[in-house]
């Protein structure tokens, strides 16, 4: 194990120091919520709305991690349609 240590010393005080994360189950958990939709509904009905759901859980995603309101964020976006359609399928 020590061996393994001063192999990997940089990954480790990369952990310990600057807070990267050690596995990837945070990528898994974000994916795993359009895996989620797909099974439930059978399947997307379009391309497009596929990609209209991933836009909207990303942002849902990216705030969470920024410790901002979610639902505030939200009803906020929704309020302004013509906003909402500009940030999130106009790309």
């Amino acid at each position: 194990m020590l061996d393994r240590f001063t192999k990997y010393e940089d990954e480790i005080l990369a952990f310990l120091l600057y807070g990267v994360p050690f596995d990837n189950n945070e990528a898994e958990r974000d994916l795993r919520m359009m895996k989620t939709r797909q099974k439930m509904s059978g399947c997307f009905r379009s391309l497009e709305l596929a990609r209209r759901f991933a836009k909207i859980r990303s942002l849902i995603t990216i705030e969470k991690k920024r410790s901002v309101d979610v639902y505030a964020l939200m009803q906020k976006l929704f309020s302004d349609p013509a906003e909402t359609e500009k940030l999130l399928f106009e790309t």
